[in-house]
């Protein structure tokens, strides 16, 4: 079992009372780390111990085996049962369940979602243009490295820690553009000013014709001011004139027309919202076609994808807000391809939720639509395409993340 020591924060240990026994943790670090008594890099939660003993019922004495490709075999005994062993009054360890449980894992599976989550905060390959080119290339290729060893399935902890470091090193090392005295990007600068200055050109060529004066006589200063200093050798006073030279092109104003207003179609006078059992619709739109989900079932399994009403095939597009709030008996959710978006707190607090399916070949918009969703065996399904390769999977899983599905990769299948 981990042992806690420095209950009380002061950063000495004060004897028998400054620790407790805790739960079956694998710690993982370097040799180095343990020579030098280091906390290494994290630990691992194999399983949670429910001993009602601060000092007793320890796990450990583990029998201990890495296979040739870095898979760990560990078998413990323990107390893992927390019903019974907290239905024991008084307590006595001696008499509570106790059984030997094994753990098999990859520590590159374990550990890949933590440096996933690092790097996704890191400039991307897309981002190139952000920096300098001298610092840019030594990142790229570690990058690159990166998300080679991240994609490998027989990755070992060195590995991908190696990599990591490589990273974060030249990670370090960036150099925005610009940050310096704008040698490096006054040329790039120098070459968008000529590339407005012709797209303005032809504008001007033809004359006012249509736009209003003032926004013509602003467009033209501007045109007239960037033509005259185009090869300045002064990075800001480029930018000056690029800046006010596209904004006054785009603030180019078309003079109205007089037109009669176009005849307006009678409303569709439609049915706004119906009820089947405990379910609860609303139209849609105009076309009387498509419904939203504003109240949902409170039962094991649920799919949203169409509904039927009075002989009538309606296509759901949307789950309201709370429509399955603290849905105490809900499961299983199956979110058909009809749907194309679950609005905030759709699924707030559906605390027994532990399988969500997506049926379309893109994720709908879901805006935090699952919200104190708590259970730690919750499993998404999603389609092929959005799992093929590891750069879609880890977008997938981004997405999942910001709308509330606490899941790792493993969980997406």
């Amino acid at each position: 079992r981990e042992i806690k020591y420095d209950l009380n924060g002061n950063n000495r240990f004060d004897g028998g009372s400054e620790w407790v026994a805790v739960d079956w943790v694998a710690w993982v670090g370097t040799y180095d780390d343990l020579i030098n008594q280091r906390d290494g890099s994290y630990r691992i939660l194999l399983c949670e111990d429910w001993t009602a003993n601060a000092k007793s019922g320890d796990t450990g004495y583990s029998g201990f085996v890495v296979q040739p490709d870095g898979t760990f075999i560990i078998d413990s005994y323990g107390h893992w049962d927390k019903k019974y062993s907290e239905s024991l009054k008084p307590y006595n360890v001696h008499n509570d369940w106790c059984w030997i449980k094994q753990a098999k894992f990859k520590i590159s599976d374990v550990v890949g979602d933590v440096f996933t989550e690092n790097i996704s905060s890191m400039p991307q390959l897309s981002d190139s243009t952000d920096y300098t080119a001298a610092t840019w290339s030594g990142y790229e290729t570690a990058l690159e490295e990166m998300n080679a060893v991240m994609d490998k399935q027989d990755a070992t902890w060195e590995e991908i820690n190696q990599a990591y470091e490589l990273l974060q090193a030249a990670y370090e090392k960036l150099v925005m553009k610009g940050a310096g005295n704008n040698d490096d990007i006054l040329p790039g600068m120098q070459q968008d000013l000529k590339d407005a200055i012709a797209s303005a050109s032809s504008l001007i060529s033809q004359g006012r014709q249509k736009y209003t004066p003032e926004s013509w006589t602003i467009f033209e200063q501007a045109y007239q001011a960037a033509k005259a200093d185009e090869n300045l050798n002064d990075y800001d006073k480029l930018k000056q004139l690029y800046d006010a030279l596209v904004a006054a092109q785009k603030g180019l104003t078309v003079e109205e027309e007089k037109t009669d207003p176009p005849k307006q179609d009678p409303p569709l006078v439609t049915m706004k919202e119906f009820a089947l059992g405990e379910e609860s619709f609303e139209i849609a739109d105009a076309s009387g076609d498509t419904v939203r989900l504003t109240k949902g079932a409170d039962k094991k399994k649920v799919t949203v994808n169409t509904v039927t009403y009075n002989n009538k095939v309606y296509r759901v597009v949307a789950i309201a807000p709370n429509a399955f709030k603290n849905c105490k008996k809900l499961q299983t959710v199956i979110i058909g391809a009809n749907v194309k978006n679950i609005e905030k707190g759709a699924f707030n607090n559906c605390k027994k939720l532990k399988t969500v399916e997506f049926k379309g070949k893109t994720l709908p918009g879901m805006k935090q639509g699952f919200k104190k969703i708590t259970n730690k065996k919750l499993t998404v399904k999603v389609q092929k395409a959005l799992k093929k390769k590891a750069s879609v999977k880890k977008k997938t899983l981004q997405k999942l993340k910001k709308a509330g599905l606490k899941v790792t990769l493993k969980k997406i299948k």
